[in-house]
């Protein structure tokens, strides 16, 4: 009887425990979601007030180019989504502010509010792209996990956007991922492991 009821105790605490780490795992992957949806939100707003401070035939002529950038990324990925990205700008209190934003089949959407599938990783992405060909301060950029929320389908494809963009424009790009998609359409691959608080780097490719 003492057996039994132990049993069941412990059958309770093991259940219990697991769904306290179920929690926790949600919990931190809520978590990564919301910090990496605020650096693409940083990433939007630095292209609107960049559009915001220049007279408005460089807004024209910046607009057009960053729209083509996203645009060409948007459609490389998604291909028969009809997604189309735009920069429009109105007058507001005597200065004109820049809105960015997504069509979809015609339908205004905030990329911000785009559930799953990527979207706002790609315009993140692509967004990073423009505002480089804007400076171009070093041909490298460092990004961390910037497909993490790109649907599994899709990850090759935003492999293959990287290898095009590396080619075309000079650019190096260093990226941080798990996502096998997008190590295998690397020129060098580093894996780096810890024990005991050190880190070790490998090169297996190059």
């Amino acid at each position: 009887m003492k057996n039994s009821f132990n049993n069941k105790v412990s059958e309770f605490i093991i259940r219990k425990q697991t769904e306290v780490n179920l929690h926790n795992k949600n919990l931190k992957e809520r978590t990564d979601c919301e910090i990496a949806t605020q650096k693409e939100i940083e990433v939007l707003e630095e292209v609107r007030i960049i559009l915001q401070k220049v007279g408005k035939s460089t807004q024209n002529s910046l607009s057009f180019q960053i729209e083509e950038i996203v645009n060409l990324a948007l459609d490389a990925v998604f291909e028969d989504s009809n997604y189309k990205f735009k920069i429009t700008f109105i007058e507001k209190r005597n200065r004109t502010e820049a809105e960015l934003y997504v069509l979809k089949n015609g339908h205004r959407m905030n990329p911000v509010k785009a559930n799953g599938g990527g979207l706002l990783d790609i315009l993140s992405f692509a967004l990073r792209i423009s505002l480089w060909t804007l400076c171009k301060s070093t041909p490298t950029l460092i990004m961390d996990e910037p497909f993490k929320f790109l649907s599994k389908e899709l990850q090759e494809k935003a492999g293959t956007l990287v290898q095009t963009l590396s080619d075309k424009l000079k650019l190096q790009f260093i990226i941080v991922t798990h996502e096998q998609a997008i190590i295998d359409c690397a020129d060098r691959i580093f894996v780096v492991t810890q024990t005991k608080g050190v880190s070790k780097v490998e090169l297996i490719k190059s």
